[in-house]
């Protein structure tokens, strides 16, 4: 357990930039995901982006979840939403 958190430390130090970019871009296509109806897309991005949430800001992530926790509960139905809600407890 120890080296993996080693390795994830490692990861958070030296790839931040590119993680952050990979949060941005998950996050970024939600909306438009949203506007075109593709509610498989909405949730396969959404639980990437929290997953790249957790790894780069670690305790602090649940500030990122909110919104992503909005645009699931205003717009995807609720049949699609399964399984995401143990990403926001």
């Amino acid at each position: 357990m120890e080296k993996f958190s080693k390795s994830l430390k490692f990861i958070q130090e030296h790839y931040h930039n590119s993680l952050l970019q990979m949060f941005m871009l998950h996050f970024g296509i939600l909306v438009p995901c949203c506007m075109l109806k593709q509610w498989q897309d909405v949730v396969k991005y959404s639980r990437k982006a929290i997953c790249l949430g957790k790894i780069i800001y670690g305790d602090d992530y649940e500030r990122y979840l909110i919104p992503i926790k909005e645009i699931i509960e205003a717009k995807v139905p609720m049949e699609y939403r399964t399984g995401l809600e143990k990403y926001f407890k």
